[in-house]
């Protein structure tokens, strides 16, 4: 039998990295606020955030996947990812 491997797609950095200005991404701020309303309208019970960090979550598709950036918001509650692009919740 074959192995199966799991295919990634992006950019290969080559070079200095900088930013190009042509992206956007979210604020904390706005990623919290996405957050809360998500916990608003699941009933979710969440007594203290511990922390909010950018990080890049794999997203898996039929092709392999994607790395999505994101933001990180680990609580009492576990750990909820909001996109970094757009401010949707992500399943991890």
């Amino acid at each position: 039998a074959a192995d199966e491997g799991v295919r990634i797609e992006g950019r290969r950095l080559t070079g200095a990295p900088s930013e190009d200005g042509t992206e956007s991404s979210v604020s904390a701020y706005t990623a919290l606020m996405a957050f809360v309303r998500h916990i608003s309208e699941d009933g979710s019970v969440v007594r203290q955030v511990y922390g909010v960090r950018q990080c890049c979550l794999f997203q898996y598709s039929a092709s392999g996947g994607t790395l999505e950036p994101a933001w990180r918001i680990d609580t009492d509650g576990g750990t909820v990812y909001v996109s970094a692009a757009d401010a949707r919740i992500l399943e991890p």
